[in-house]
């Protein structure tokens, strides 16, 4: 097999073959750049293509969808009221209070309720400073995520 031109060229590199630069052409070996799989996503409402192993998650489509089924959660997660709330939660309460001790301290980003808005109580008790705290991300989305 012997390299014929630009067309060749990138059909090798496409099949993964490096004729090498300044090599016997009749011989191929595998570049050690090979071209990897691609998947179609939709990321910031454009169709693009990544690699397979890259995770690609669709802010935009995922706001859309919850705006969808749960408007009034979004709503309030918007609004003037929960805003002023979450900042005087993190002003009273400015270090984590799962992971903070005296020696380390670590400063609150997040202000979860303790029991989620998702449940009747937690919706009614969503404002109520007592069923807030505040947290770092990290102890956050280990409370989030674990369930």
């Amino acid at each position: 097999m012997r390299y014929q031109g630009k067309a060749e060229e990138i059909e090798a590199f496409r099949m993964g073959i490096d004729y090498g630069m300044g090599k016997d052409l009749s011989v191929p070996v595998m570049a050690s750049h090979m071209v990897q799989p691609m998947k179609r996503v939709i990321k910031n409402g454009k169709r693009i293509l990544v690699p397979t192993t890259d995770k690609v998650v669709d802010h935009k489509g995922y706001d859309k969808q919850r705006m969808r089924n749960e408007p009034e959660r979004i709503r309030f997660y918007k609004s003037a009221r929960w805003k002023k709330v979450r900042e005087l939660k993190l002003i009273s309460d400015p270090l984590c209070e799962q992971c903070s001790t005296p020696d380390n301290p670590v400063l609150a980003e997040m202000v979860d309720h303790m029991i989620e808005t998702n449940t009747s109580e937690g919706w009614e008790r969503r404002l109520d400073e007592e069923h807030l705290q505040s947290l770092c991300w990290s102890c956050h989305n280990k409370k989030t995520f674990s369930k």
